[in-house]
């Protein structure tokens, strides 16, 4: 959850702006508030898709399709407005208060084969429902999947089909992929006209995810999308890792051909052993994964409006309203209370909150036949001493390697300054020898060998940092996948291996260090996609400082470079007919040059080791 920007509405149609939620290609999705009180999602579409010839006709048509879908496992459509006045379309669906699975995966692992179970066959419902009605959601994957205490949910239904629509003038189109790649069926990475099967096939990789935390095709690390789509359709999945309860289940829905899929209805039936019966008082997920669900549904639940105060990084944010009372169960899932579980016995439940004066309360659920209370197992506590060795055992911190790179960093600055210095006495030197008309070969053969011993401490000095640069870089990289996982370009190898590839070891390296820099910032720091299409314009702290950086870090392995040849070129000056001094002084005059170009580089070295690993100290200390 973001604070509200600048430019943001405080009101879209009839609903109180509060937060954003995300953003992505088509829009921005914001946390809004109704005249009741009730929590909504509001996404806002693009002026590049709403300017589209027929946009707002689709857009009716695609949303009044989908709010004909009632499922339990499916966010409802409760409002829309396709912006006939030329404002931008919107449509608001019913607020989930969850974690995704994505995240939860990420953040805790896998879930064990209870809670895959009972996720798979919730999901089989909502989308057997959404099957009945003649429709495809065409997008299932975890981040569109929403875990609550009642079960799962899928969101974004219709906003993928709305996507696939927007370039055909139709409501349907062939020829195009609109999907993730890591979850999209073989007739959807071809292009192909879908059926329901393709959602079959997407539910299948998700539960291959949900179980093993892994995708269920393999690809080489830092292998872009087109490698993965090419799996996809080439090559067989690979599901070992999946529990043997499912593993038979998860194979059926990963066929290749659309026919050999079992269809939701069935998929559902052979899942029914993991539905919650009367008397079941066993959660459907994890304590750990319910406590983490129940601190995300009461933050998002009490969340007031937020808003950046005066541009700065402080944000002003309403005091919060009461959290609303937990809705009634979902059919076929057991019911669990929002409640982070101590150790020992429950404690009695806190009275429920006072409505504002003036606005009636909410009129509470009726209570289930057995009060269902989260399991009581011991939930780790949050590290003290250091935020590094804790719940995330692969978070290092690189305090002790950032601190020996500055002290390296500044003695070498120390050491180019003296290079200068020397060559400048070389130049005075050769200047006379250049007046006089005559040197002695001793006095010749003693500054080449200066010159060739400085280059060799200067080469001394670049492989010390480097290899103290190297391991800083991949532990910092390493910490940027806790903070932010999926989000990086190029794997934790590249982190040392691009620096050495010729040519693309000026490219990879910088832009590892902007997504590492990019994960390391807080959420309410971090950029987001431009206002139209899909480029992205992402604002925020050190993007300029690590430019300057990664230019002059360019600068300086080309001026290293021609810097190790000078020491040839001043014995070139050298021949058996006389020494020609004028290129003697030219050949010192750039040993200075390129000297002081090495200077700013490791300046703002400094600058960014120190920089980066504060913000993943601080970002550590919040986690």
């Amino acid at each position: 959850m973001w604070p509200l920007d600048e430019g943001d509405p405080p009101r879209i149609g009839p609903y109180r702006l509060l937060a954003r939620l995300g953003e992505g290609g088509m829009g921005t999705v914001y946390l809004a508030e109704g005249s009741g009180g009730e929590r909504i999602a509001l996404k806002s579409i693009r002026h590049g898709y709403a300017d589209e010839p027929g946009f707002r006709a689709r857009f009716a048509r695609e949303i009044e399709t989908s709010s004909m879908v009632r499922a339990e496992g499916i966010a409802r459509v409760v409002d829309s407005e396709p912006g006939d006045g030329g404002q931008r379309p919107w449509v608001a669906t019913e607020f989930v208060a969850g974690a995704s699975l994505q995240q939860l995966v990420a953040a805790q692992g896998p879930l064990p084969v209870r809670s895959a179970g009972a996720l798979a066959l919730g999901l089989a419902r909502a989308l057997a429902a959404v099957h009945g009605a003649g429709l495809i959601h065409r997008d299932v994957k975890p981040s569109n999947i929403l875990l609550t205490v009642e079960g799962p949910r899928l969101i974004d239904f219709g906003v993928a089909r709305l996507v696939d629509a927007s370039t055909s003038g139709g409501l349907t189109r062939t020829g195009t992929s609109v999907g993730s790649p890591g979850y999209m069926s073989p007739e959807q990475v071809l292009g192909r006209s879908l059926t329901p099967a393709s959602d079959v096939f997407s539910l299948g990789s998700v539960l291959v995810y949900a179980t093993t935390g892994a995708l269920p095709f393999e690809v080489d690390e830092g292998a872009n999308q087109h490698a993965l789509m090419f799996a996809v359709v080439q090559q067989e999945p690979s599901y070992g890792q999946v529990p043997a309860e499912l593993r038979d289940i998860v194979g059926a829905c990963l066929a290749k051909e659309a026919a050999d899929r079992p269809d939701m209805s069935e998929l559902a039936r052979r899942l029914s052993a993991y539905a919650a019966g009367p008397g079941d008082a066993e959660p459907w997920l994890p304590a750990r994964a319910l406590a983490e669900v129940a601190r995300i549904s009461g933050r998002a639940l009490a969340q007031g409006e937020w808003r950046p105060r005066g541009g700065g990084d402080a944000a002003a944010e309403t005091p919060p309203r009461p959290a609303p009372p937990a809705p009634p169960p979902a059919q076929g899932l057991p019911y669990v209370p929002t409640v982070t579980a101590p150790s020992g016995p429950p404690a009695a439940p806190a009275p429920p909150p006072q409505p504002p004066a003036g606005r009636p309360g909410p009129t509470p659920p009726a209570r289930p036949p057995h009060t269902h209370y989260v399991r009581q197992e011991p939930i780790p506590a949050a590290p003290t001493a250091s935020p590094w060795g804790g719940r995330q055992a692969m978070l290092r911190s690189p305090r002790g390697l950032a601190t020996a790179l500055s002290w390296l960093f500044g003695l070498y600055i120390g050491f180019k300054c003296l290079a200068v210095a020397l060559h400048s006495g070389f130049g005075g030197e050769i200047d006379g020898w250049k007046r006089d008309d005559w040197a002695l070969w001793v006095d010749v053969d003693r500054l080449i060998a200066d010159a060739a011993t400085l280059v060799t401490v200067d080469l001394l000095f670049f492989a010390g940092i480097y290899a103290v640069l190297l391991t800083w870089f991949w532990r910092v990289r390493g910490n940027a996948e806790v903070f932010a996982p999926g989000e990086h370009r190029y794997t934790q190898g590249m982190a040392v291996g691009g620096w050495f590839i010729p040519v693309a070891g000026w490219i990879i390296p910088g832009k590892i260090a902007y997504d590492t820099w990019y994960a390391s910032l807080r959420d309410r720091d971090r950029g987001r996609p431009g206002e139209r299409g899909w480029q992205t314009n992402r604002r925020w702290e050190g993007r300029v400082l690590l430019g300057w950086w990664w230019a002059s870090t360019i600068v300086f392995h080309l001026a290293l470079t021609v810097l190790f040849f000078l020491p040839g070129v001043l014995e070139g000056a050298i021949e058996p007919d006389g020494i020609y001094f004028d290129r003697m002084l030219a050949t010192n005059r750039w040993a200075i040059f390129l000297n002081l170009l090495c200077i700013p580089s490791a300046a703002l070295s400094i600058a960014v080791v120190h920089r980066l690993t504060e913000l993943q100290e601080a970002r550590a200390v919040r986690r």
